[in-house]
């Protein structure tokens, strides 16, 4: 391959008339740190291709490394006089790159034009197999061109000095770390940094012909290259916090957390132990108390930490499920010490609920507080690459997961209530009505709910029947109209009756159960979310199954054994989850276990992410037009909620958009979209 460094007006130029006569350029850039949102970011160079043989690179931002006094600075070229030239010459081209979301925001932060992003090779990989979700370029070009390019820490670990951070804490990664690429000579930087050019334009030649073949991926592979610039118009938007309720919350919840720790330290017999140290719990639970461990794999030595994630809250409350049904009496070594079952239980209790209160307060407050930038505002990180399809947040913290605030772990600290809109601004929040169960109703024909959600099945007094009463009839073996009087009663407000509390109950029983159908609840779960026995929560899975909705259950459960068959599960519109070959080696008990509830929802929760998708580039492109970036744009995700920021004179405009722009069917089944007005994220 050649490269060529390009630090010379003179050189700029013949490099231009080259690439000129390209149908398709391939642009990377490379920066000091990964938050362009920092004021102190920068551009450090950009490479570009027009063929899998020659790359250009171009410095920009190289000095000499801080070991180096009195080092004559690098030759390269003025970044605004080449943005600016670049912008010009990209503007109405055909271009491809790698995590092309992030070289967007580069040339958005100098206002310079990037031509039209035609092929990402980071999407290319995920979409083509959604095993290579969590693949960076160089792992990609290896896989599928067998070569193993430079990663960049080997070549930077050398000039980078240490200890440059961001805001990276306690040895934590930040993305305001430096990378130290631009501590390197352009001469070291050039074969790197070009040959990035060169394997886009290679790739993209691989992956091209074989996503044209597969009529569903390519449509997947359009409709991501498509919101990659939406995503980065909610990212740069952000949003303004309160400080300090966060700062309040934090508070709180370290006061909180200590009066657990002291109570876990009385249930555990020992006043020393550390909940916070991984290799004390991890020894007490799995070693001492010989607990069964998540999954049942196989224990660590002693000694040493646990495996990642034992701890965590998901992990123990599994490591508890088994020690209830556990047929034992004691836990632990009889020749050493052994603890009482209910000891046990309620040890394991606190810890998840330490581990829930700890993560609330380390990830959702002073940790957010630090992350706004200098405009005084937070930007959220979104990515598109998760198996299912779905988005997901990085960045630090999960903008897609904020806490709500009225579950029992975090009642009382809404999080979302600190997201705040701007002077005269509000939020405009929007989301599908039932969307997976719509889905669900769509892709299995279930009649019974086919019926339900076009409108077409009635009660007995002509009204439409409502999911939740039906399935509570159904388990409970109650008149349908005696649960709805009941729940009617309670909306007008009239004065309720014992038998009317226990049918109204019914139906909130019942409702968890259909929304968590689909994801594979287990009676534990449901017990859990209920705060009623296993056995109460199993008995409404079984009717939910057996008796409310028998072909939708049948449907799921022969979803694995189709893709374990077909070797991936699909949506609707045709996106493939493949399986691992791990999980095609797996034992029939393990797959069930571990890998069958995933299968079971990957059609309907990807077909659901397909849609929102859809429906999110509708809205930036209505908004842009009708209204524009000043008077409203979409500034985030809440789990499925779409988020505008607008003025408040077009707060009912916007709202009617998004309903309208939301609105969509599948298989005959109506998907409809709510909207709601705030001045924070709020559910309240």
């Amino acid at each position: 391959m050649r490269y060529i460094l390009v630090n010379t007006e003179e050189d700029f130029i013949k490099m231009e008339s080259v690439l000129g006569r390209a149908r398709v350029i391939s642009l990377d850039t490379e920066t000091n740190c990964l938050d362009v949102f920092w004021s102190e970011f920068q551009v450090v160079g950009i490479s570009l291709a027009a063929d899998t043989q020659t790359g250009y690179y171009i410095p920009l931002g190289h000095r000499a490394p801080p070991k180096i006094e009195d080092a004559t600075p690098p030759k390269q070229l003025s970044t605004q006089w080449v943005m600016s030239r670049l912008g010009r010459f990209l503007k109405g081209r055909r271009v491809c790159g790698a995590n092309h979301k992030f070289d967007a925001h580069v040339f958005d932060r100098y206002r310079t034009n990037m031509g039209t992003t035609t092929f990402d090779a980071i999407l290319a990989a995920w979409v083509y197999d959604s095993r290579d979700c969590n693949m960076g370029l160089k792992e990609i070009t290896f896989t599928r061109l067998g070569y193993k390019p430079t990663e960049i820490s080997s070549l930077c670990e050398s000039v980078k000095p240490k200890g440059k951070k961001g805001s990276g804490k306690k040895g934590k990664k930040s993305k305001r770390d430096s990378i130290g690429f631009e501590f390197l000579d352009p001469e070291l930087a050039l074969p790197y940094a070009a040959a990035d050019a060169v394997n886009v334009m290679r790739l993209h030649r691989w992956y091209a012909p074989r996503l044209q073949m597969d009529p569903g991926l390519s449509w997947v592979m359009d409709l991501e290259i498509a919101l990659s610039p939406v995503v980065r118009r909610m990212e740069q938007c952000g949003m303004l916090l309160d400080k300090a309720k966060l700062r309040s919350f934090h508070d709180s919840l370290l006061e909180k957390e200590g009066l657990f720790i002291d109570l876990l330290q009385k249930v555990s017999d020992n006043k020393d132990i550390n909940p916070r140290s991984s290799l004390q719990m991890g020894d007490l639970l799995y070693h001492q108390m010989k607990l069964p461990t998540p999954g049942g794999q196989r224990l660590f030595k002693r000694g040493i930490a646990p495996p990642k994630g034992w701890l965590d809250a998901g992990a123990i409350e599994e490591v508890l499920s088994k020690a209830k049904e556990a047929n034992q009496d004691y836990f632990g070594d009889p020749r050493v010490k052994q603890w009482p079952k209910q000891q046990v239980i309620d040890l394991l209790s606190l810890k998840i609920k330490t581990s829930k209160i700890a993560k609330l307060r380390t990830t959702y407050t002073l940790n957010l507080v630090d992350l706004v930038s200098e405009d005084g505002r937070i930007h959220p990180e979104f990515k598109q690459l998760v198996e299912t399809g779905r988005m997901s947040s990085g960045g630090g913290w999960n903008a897609m997961n904020l806490p709500r605030g009225d579950s029992k772990d975090t009642k009382g600290y809404d999080i979302r209530s600190a997201f705040i809109a701007d002077e005269g601004y509000v939020f405009v929040k929007a989301d599908y009505s039932a969307q997976e169960l719509r889905v669900l109703a769509a892709m299995s024909n279930d009649p019974i709910m086919r019926e339900i959600f076009t409108g077409t099945k009635k009660d007995e007094e002509g009204d439409e029947i409502d999911l939740h009463i039906y399935v509570a009839s159904m388990a409970f073996e109650t008149p349908y109209l005696d649960i709805k009087h009941a729940v009617q009663k309670k909306k007008r407000g009239e004065e309720l009756t014992v038998r009317d509390k226990e049918l109204i109950q019914f139906r909130q029983d019942a409702k968890p159960v259909s929304f968590g159908i689909s994801y594979g609840i287990t009676k534990t779960g449901l017990a859990e979310q209920l705060d009623k026995s296993e056995e109460f929560a199993d008995f409404l899975i079984t009717a939910w199954k057996t008796k409310a909705f028998p072909i939708a259950a049948t449907w799921l459960d022969n979803v694995p054994t189709y893709a374990k068959t077909q070797m991936y599960a699909t949506s609707y519109y045709g996106r493939k989850r493949r399986l691992s070959y791990a999980a095609l080696n797996l034992p029939k008990w393990q797959f069930e276990s571990r890998v069958a509830n995933q299968l079971k929802n990957m059609p309907i929760q990807s077909t659901s992410a397909d849609m929102t998708k859809m429906a999110m580039i509708k809205i930036d492109a209505t908004l842009r037009e009708e209204l524009g970036d000043e008077s409203a744009r979409m500034c985030s995700m809440v789990h499925d909620e779409i988020v505008v920021l607008c003025k408040e004179e077009y707060a009912e405009q916007v709202s009617k958009i998004m309903v309208k722009e939301m609105a969509t069917e599948i298989n005959g089944i109506p998907i409809p979209a709510e909207a709601s007005i705030s001045k924070t994220l709020s559910k309240e």
